[in-house]
């Protein structure tokens, strides 16, 4: 019951981080040169996460529903917000990234449906993705941050979509410890990760603000 009640949760929580999603692509779309300050390397390993999630879901004995679809809504949300990036800034990185991002996720679909149904070598192999995700969403974060400290400023990031998935981590979390540390250690590690990271990210926003430092580095025009 507790495993059901956490999922439910976990799932509704992750529905309000897909909102925060959908706040920041609104926030692109209402400000000109819109992704200037976001991090792509943030966005990709954000789409890595919901992406190894996804796959993960699926190679449990029974599929798990809490976790499957609402990844497939935040994956769909940040191949659009990728593609933006993309298309505003047209680096041989963001196209790299962008077609590499939609590779997988095709790959992916092709895995879950074609692929052999060995449970057993199916979730080591999720749990090495979900470990490499969470690496890759350290460094994201980390560059997001960095960004926001080399300028002073926060741009068009948004506080709302960070505060959000924030929250979503420490569901995950919870979620992830009533299914038993052997089965859900992977979510309490990605997500614990996401939440210590996200927290240092929120309270550059108010660094920003209040500090003397970022106020001279605005005044500064730098090239990310």
């Amino acid at each position: 019951m507790n495993y059901h009640l956490n999922g439910i949760a976990n799932a509704l929580f992750f529905l309000l981080s897909i909102i925060g999603i959908w706040l920041q692509f609104i926030k692109i779309l209402k400000e000109e040169n819109s992704t200037f300050m976001l991090s792509i390397d943030q966005f990709t390993s954000s789409f890595i996460a919901y992406l190894s999630f996804f796959i993960y879901g699926f190679c449990l004995n029974i599929v798990c529903h809490y976790i499957v679809w609402p990844r497939l809504i935040a994956i769909i949300l940040t191949l659009i917000i990728l593609f933006m990036i993309m298309k505003d800034r047209k680096t041989i990185k963001s196209v790299t990234i962008f077609f590499i991002c939609l590779l997988l996720f095709t790959a992916s679909i092709v895995f879950i449906i074609y692929g052999p149904r060995i449970v057993l070598y199916n979730i080591y192999f999720s749990h090495y993705l979900i470990i490499f995700a969470t690496i890759i969403i350290g460094q994201g974060y980390v560059h997001q941050i960095m960004i926001i400290r080399k300028t002073g400023k926060t741009g068009t990031v948004s506080l709302k979509m960070h505060q959000l998935t924030f929250l979503k981590d420490l569901s995950g979390v919870t979620f992830g410890s009533s299914m038993g540390f052997m089965l859900g250690w992977p979510i309490i590690l990605l997500n614990g990760v996401g939440a210590i990271t996200k927290i240092i990210l929120i309270w550059h926003f108010r660094w920003v603000k209040y500090s003397l430092i970022a106020k001279s580095r605005r005044s500064i025009t730098t090239n990310i």
